[in-house]
């Protein structure tokens, strides 16, 4: 018996089909509309408005998240100032955090790594990379031309050579500009892309076959891939979150100090070394460093990633003269108004610390001491993370009937609000300070 095919079948497929194909049409109008706005946005605005309305956006609905996202703890009721502290700390890469991380749901973990994954140095210049590609025009190439022919050739058969490129009739170098703008994005996308997958397996790999750092994450609820991803994602875009309480000192003794034999003094040691130049990750309890080590992390902290400590030859000193009197007329007033020298504005920022939190310096100036406060602002300046905690038993030594609970959390998580507001600001500083970095150029310190 024949079995009746169903008349409504093939229409609702026919159906299907136009809605899918109006989709992927609707698609591409709205793609190529996006893509449209931001190279007219990137031709007519300066970079740093650019970054700083990318970080500023993508902050505020990251903070929206962590507060909309339950956490793991029913019994934390997350302050919207803490949350927002935490969206800044992981989209700048900065490492400080107001609440204990434990605490944060699997899903609040998940957007603080995403922060971090898009908030990263190298994705940041491989988007930048990729949108230069539809920014440059024929006039900025002829431009470039002209200035690179007026400069290495000094004959008279260049002149015909310059007249021919300031008409117009050579333009092939356009496409091989945007050909190998699109290969430097290829590259960084394809190194990006391979060492978090290749960090990923290793760490997954690694937490599988050691068993004591297995049974730490176990015993803490955490999971192994979930961690895995977070703590390469971390470390790869130098965040210094880990989903842990304790960081990576939990993990010690799986390569501080008192305990530990040569090799784990030498690792931990190395690893901190490492870490303070912006990575964050520490494995040593910080308030029990030396004034004297604490000074040096700071200055460490403070430097750049561009520094370099070789000296400047002549011709690459001239070079860059020019190149910044050629810049002053492509950087807008506000932003020059915002190019300050960056020791006076730590020097300002510590000042404002120091006020918005006087009474604490009064009432525990063992754990608020200006050393503390320095290392904290220098921390959140530097994106780095490092921080020396907070001790209750400091607390106590001054007022014994003081009722206090240890945090294991960063020490500005003891900050009023207007103290973390402060150095949520001096994070996103710390984050756009290459833009008043002798107007993006690479600090050099003579020797």
């Amino acid at each position: 018996m024949a079995i009746p095919l169903n008349p409504f079948r093939g229409s609702y497929n026919a159906i299907i089909l136009i809605r899918i194909q109006s989709f992927a049409r609707a698609s591409r109008y709205v793609l190529r509309l996006i893509m449209f706005l931001y190279r007219f946005v990137a031709s007519h605005v300066h970079p740093f408005w650019i970054q700083f309305f990318y970080f500023i956006i993508i902050d505020l609905f990251g903070s929206l998240l962590l507060m909309v996202i339950k956490p793991a703890d029913p019994d934390l009721k997350p302050r919207y100032v803490d949350m927002f502290f935490l969206s800044t700390s992981s989209l700048t890469v900065s490492g400080l955090s107001t609440v204990e991380m434990e605490r944060l749901s699997s899903s609040q973990i998940v957007v603080t790594g995403l922060l971090m994954l898009v908030g990263g140095e190298v994705f940041v210049s491989m988007l930048s990379v990729f949108c230069r590609t539809g920014k440059q025009s024929v006039a900025e190439l002829t431009i470039s031309r002209v200035n690179s022919v007026r400069t290495e050739l000094d004959t008279i058969d260049s002149v015909s050579t310059i007249e021919r490129i300031e008409s117009g009739t050579d333009i092939s170098f356009k496409d091989l500009g945007k050909s190998c703008l699109k290969s430097l994005g290829s590259v960084i996308l394809v190194y990006w892309v391979f060492f978090h997958v290749t960090g990923f397996v290793a760490c997954l790999v690694y937490l599988t076959i050691i068993p004591s750092a297995r049974e730490v994450l176990k015993g803490k609820g955490i999971n192994l891939a979930l961690f895995s991803f977070y703590a390469t994602v971390s470390s790869f875009a130098n965040g210094g979150l880990i989903p842990t309480n304790e960081n990576m000192a939990i993990f010690a003794k799986n390569s501080v100090f008192d305990g530990l034999n040569w090799y784990q003094k030498v690792v931990s040691a190395l690893f901190m070394s490492v870490n303070a130049r912006h990575a964050g990750e520490n494995s040593v309890d910080c308030s029990l460093i030396s004034p004297a080590v604490l000074l040096f992390i700071i200055f460490m902290m403070y430097l750049p990633s561009s520094a370099t400590f070789m000296p400047v030859k002549e011709g690459e000193e001239k070079k860059r003269i020019g190149e910044k009197d050629n810049s002053k007329g492509r950087i807008t007033s506000v932003a020059s108004m915002l190019i300050l020298p960056q020791v006076v504005c730590i020097i300002i920022f510590v000042i404002v610390a120091c006020i918005l939190e006087r009474r604490r310096l009064l009432l525990d100036p063992l754990n608020f001491s200006t050393l503390n406060v320095i290392f904290e602002v220098i921390s959140a300046y530097g994106n780095v993370g490092l921080s020396t905690g907070y001790a209750c038993s400091r607390l106590q030594k001054l007022h014994p009937e003081m009722i206090c609970t240890d945090k294991p959390y960063s020490f500005s998580g003891w900050w009023s609000d207007e103290g973390k507001l402060l150095l949520a600001f001096v994070m996103l500083y710390g984050r756009l300070k290459k833009f008043s970095e002798r107007n993006g150029k690479a600090w050099t310190l003579k020797g």
